[in-house]
């Protein structure tokens, strides 16, 4: 079976954001423009939105 990478890369950066408490600039999530990311149990989560004004 063939696992994409797309999964991986995606768990590996969120990681490293939550680890880091690294705002993350994504373009497929609706909001502002950064969010703050945390570990939640197996998955992530959302904890802030950044500080940067909607345009």
């Amino acid at each position: 079976m063939v696992v994409p990478q797309e999964g991986t890369t995606r768990r590996e950066l969120l990681g490293w954001a939550a680890d880091n408490t690294a705002l993350v600039l994504p373009a497929h999530f609706s909001g502002q423009t950064a969010l703050e990311i945390v570990r939640a149990g197996g998955a992530f989560a959302i904890k802030n939105w950044g500080p940067f004004p909607a345009y």
